[in-house]
Order: C-alpha cells, then sequence, then structure tokens
C-alpha cells in the first residue's frame, strides 16, 4: 500500500481535524485515520511525520489481540439522501429580519448527507459506509472496542457504533 492508497483512508480535506488528512509516518509506520478507521502500514519514505497527529502506536497497543477473524460483511456506500438540518437546500435560513442565513455545515452546503447505517457483524454494529471501504479484509469484533481488521500485511482498527 503507497501513500496514494492510505489518503482513502483520511478525512476530507475541510475536516476540522486537519492533521487526519493525508497519511502521516511515526516510528517504524506510516497511519492514515478519518477518526473511524486507522491504517498501519511500514514506514513508507515519502510520507511525513506530523507532530499533530494522534499517537497512533499508543491507540494499537490498548486494543487486545485480535483472537476470531471473520470476512467483512458485503456492504456499498450508501446513497446520499436530503440533508434534514438544512432541507436539501444547503443553506440554513435566518429567522430574523435581516438575512442572517448561513451555509448548511452538516450536508457541507451540498444539500445532501450519507446516511449513518449500522451494520451487524457478530455481536456488534459498524457504519456500513466504512464497511464498504474494507470490502475483502478480514475484521475481529470485539464488543464495543475498536475491531482489528486487516489485509495481507495491513492492519487497522474500526471503531463500532454505539446503536444500530
Amino acid at each position: 500500500m503507497n501513500a496514494a492508497d492510505l489518503q482513502t483512508f483520511c478525512s476530507e480535506a475541510d475536516d476540522i481535524r486537519w492533521f487526519l488528512c493525508k497519511p502521516w509516518s511515526a516510528g517504524d509506520y506510516t497511519y492514515a485515520s478519518n477518526g473511524h478507521i486507522i491504517i498501519r502500514v511500514a514506514r513508507l519514505p515519502d510520507v511525513a511525520e506530523q507532530p499533530k497527529a494522534p499517537d497512533a502506536a499508543k491507540m494499537f497497543a490498548k486494543i487486545a489481540p485480535a483472537s476470531n477473524w471473520m470476512p467483512v460483511p458485503p456492504a456499498t456506500r450508501p446513497a446520499p439522501v436530503m440533508c434534514p438540518e438544512c432541507d436539501g437546500d444547503g443553506i440554513i435560513e435566518g429567522e430574523g429580519p435581516d438575512d442572517d442565513s448561513e451555509d448548511c455545515e452538516w450536508c457541507n452546503h451540498t444539500g445532501e448527507v450519507t446516511p449513518r447505517i449500522g451494520v451487524q457483524v457478530d455481536d456488534v454494529y459498524f457504519d456500513q459506509t466504512y464497511l464498504s471501504m474494507l470490502q475483502g479484509w478480514e475484521i475481529s469484533p470485539d464488543g464495543q472496542n475498536a475491531a482489528w481488521i486487516r489485509r495481507g500485511d495491513v492492519v487497522g482498527l474500526l471503531m463500532p457504533r454505539t446503536r444500530p
């Protein structure tokens, strides 16, 4: 996996967590994360360190070793739906006599959001969007702890959902 492949697992460019918008290196590894998934590969020489990035090694060390691997279930990215905050306009209308309307931050001014759908894997729920990114991978759910994920020599963690 190279830096371009890892970019798939990073946050969007407009994310407030700007330090997650591209892969970073630390120690012997290079990481990528969007805050829900974190991926770890052997250090890539063309990926710089990012001092503001989370301590990924510490995150991985906190999670018990995987015990029960299974294939990630089939999942596709859900189709966008109309944003419930702006009713699909991309703008939140002001309530006063002045035009104090503002761009809708829930949908990034597009009028659409990706629905959050829980998919049960073993006895845990994961977001369908993130499972769709992990097709062909294996997962080892562990209750409400982050689940180990792997594909070849690439490993990572996926956060579960608290409800379906």
